[in-house]
């Protein structure tokens, strides 16, 4: 029982009761016998970049541009944010800053670079510093109804591809409260974050044959052209030569290259202007190089003419543009990388569908989710780019497996092209690391004749050769005998878990023969855990020369 205080001390007014420990939210004060202050007329506060703020009557709309006010931080109730371009730039992160109350935002114009998740261009709104919505693509987009004091909206895009922008506006609440709410506390339940990554689950022994680096270290470094967007690399074993198209409106190319050098052979041949190129792919019995569009929806049919070294004559590969086609619709309307089987192409388009074309007549016959396990499930493997096939026997019957680029990272995965699923996960940021202030890792081409493994990324100066080992039989499929039409296709629900790597072969590092030893300290040692390469000895290749560039236009007969 409570104990009543000395009568020397009895308060001369009620004690407010105590507040119950379960709740944050502080008891109503005792009334104030104090008379109620004057009210002060208000004034808002309008952007003017150079002098910072001007009073602006409270009911006047403020309109903001991230040309003009990116970095400010504004009081409103109302007006509108825009970018302020008629083409947003490349490599742009910007934001501008709104004090209002519970505000409600109306997209009246959104066209961003799309992808499923977001993570090329976006426009992302923050409240209290975190981020509660995210948006690209073209719209329309829902109104999105805010909780809380004030937002920030923040335009960040990457180094390729640029849109018209944005146009949003926002109605705040009449003023905002004079203190804030107080905080209530995250339930002990709540999630990190940064999720964990999933555990990857044991692959099952004996499905797969082995394919690993021979050594951590590159084989040879060539030299790469620095302008090169590198969107599709081929090998092509009849002539030993590579052949590498690039990506850009009006920097886009296909090329032949030197795998011995990484040196430019011939001239290059531009595609038109109104064409984005992508990945390649050769389908050799035809003597034929499909290549890709970015968002044209046509496919590129090159003839190609290959002529063998001999006494005081190099290897040639002479290009011509044959015809050019619309290819079945992605799931994004998009196309990104091409390989083939011989009977099938297999296309990415930067989400983590596969598609399977055949390739007489040109139509889609399946469409599969890559994946990979962990002991959490399936997590799906998005931005999918640059593909390599290979194709190879399993007990006597084709199958085809799929290295895989994915975009903004230093992964190659490498993919079961019946299931979807992950096999394995080759961590290259050992090369992506030297390039950061370049492009991202991007172009694979492989020789299975002499198990060389060519690897760049766009604007890189360097061009890998890795020696590879494996044990599947890789001698090409009958061009009659094609796998059904109906490759199963794998349902994966998308889960918001990023993907999670596979573990790397286990491989250890082998150093470089003595006369191979660059003259600077050999870096540390990679553990044998993982493929990470360390930094390749420095290439003493002369950079290659700068060749003209002729443009070939589509036939115009074909429709382009």
């Amino acid at each position: 029982p409570p104990t009543p205080l000395p009568p020397t001390q009895a308060p001369t007014t009620p004690r407010p009761p105590t507040p119950s420990p379960t709740t944050l939210r502080p008891p109503t004060p005792a009334p104030s016998t104090l008379p109620p202050p004057t009210p002060q007329p208000v004034t808002r506060q309008s952007p003017v970049p150079s002098q910072g703020s001007t009073p602006i009557p409270e009911a006047a709309p403020l309109h903001l541009s991230l040309t003009e006010h990116a970095g400010g931080s504004f009081a409103a109730q109302s007006g509108s944010i825009t970018d302020g371009y008629d083409r947003y730039p490349a490599s742009m992160d910007a934001s501008v800053s709104v004090q209002g109350s519970n505000c409600r935002l109306t997209w009246r114009q959104l066209d961003v670079e799309r992808s499923n998740t977001c993570q090329f261009d976006f426009v992302s709104i923050a409240v209290g510093g975190a981020v509660v919505e995210t948006v690209c693509g073209p719209g329309p987009v829902q109104a999105t109804q805010l909780s809380g004091d004030g937002f920030t909206l923040r335009l960040r895009s990457d180094t390729s591809v640029q849109g018209s922008g944005f146009l949003v506006d926002f109605a705040c609440d009449a003023g905002a409260p004079d203190t804030p709410a107080p905080p209530t506390p995250l339930p002990q339940t709540a999630a990190p974050s940064t999720p964990a990554r999933p555990t990857p689950a044991p692959e099952t022994p004996g499905r797969y044959g082995r394919f690993e680096f021979e050594r951590t270290r590159p084989e040879a470094v060539l030299s790469h052209g620095r302008d090169d967007f590198t969107q599709g690399f081929e090998y092509i074993s009849a002539v030993d030569l590579l052949v590498e198209g690039t990506g850009m409106y009006g920097r886009s190319v296909i090329k032949v290259v030197d795998p011995a050098t990484g040196a430019t052979v011939g001239t290059p041949i531009a595609l038109d202007d109104e064409y984005f190129g992508e990945g390649l792919t050769a389908l050799r019995d035809r003597e034929e190089i499909y290549q890709l569009t970015w968002q044209g929806g046509r496919l590129l049919v090159w003839g190609y003419t290959a002529t063998a070294a001999a006494a005081g004559r190099a290897a040639s590969l002479d290009l011509s543009l044959k015809r050019t086609v619309a290819f079945p619709e992605t799931s994004t309307g998009e196309g990104w990388g091409i390989c083939n089987n011989g009977t099938h192409f297999f296309v990415s388009d930067g989400s983590a569908n596969m598609h399977v074309w055949t390739v007489s007549p040109l139509q889609e016959v399946a469409r599969i989710a890559v994946y990979q396990q962990t002991t959490q499930g399936r997590v799906e493997v998005d931005a999918l780019n640059e593909l390599e096939c290979l194709p190879h026997l399993v007990d006597g019957q084709p199958h085809t497996e799929i290295l895989a680029n994915v975009w903004y990272t230093d992964d190659i995965v490498r993919i079961d092209g019946v299931t979807g699923r992950v096999i394995e996960t080759y961590d290259m940021s050992g090369l992506g690391s030297m390039h950061e202030e370049q492009g991202v890792l991007n172009g694979i081409a492989f020789d299975a004749g002499n198990h060389h493994l060519y690897i760049t990324g766009k604007e890189w100066d360097s061009l890998y050769r890795f020696d590879v080992s494996l044990d599947f039989d890789t001698t090409p499929a009958p061009q009659t005998q094609a796998p059904a039409t109906s490759v199963p296709q794998t349902p994966v629900p998308r889960t918001p878990a990023p993907p999670t790597a596979v573990p790397p072969t286990q491989i250890p590092p082998t150093p470089l023969p003595p006369t191979q030893a660059p003259t600077t300290p050999r870096p540390p040692t990679p553990s044998p855990t993982t493929l990470r390469p360390p930094t390749p000895a420095p290439s003493t290749l002369p950079p290659p020369t700068p060749q003209p560039v002729t443009r070939q236009s589509p036939v115009p007969s074909q429709g382009s």
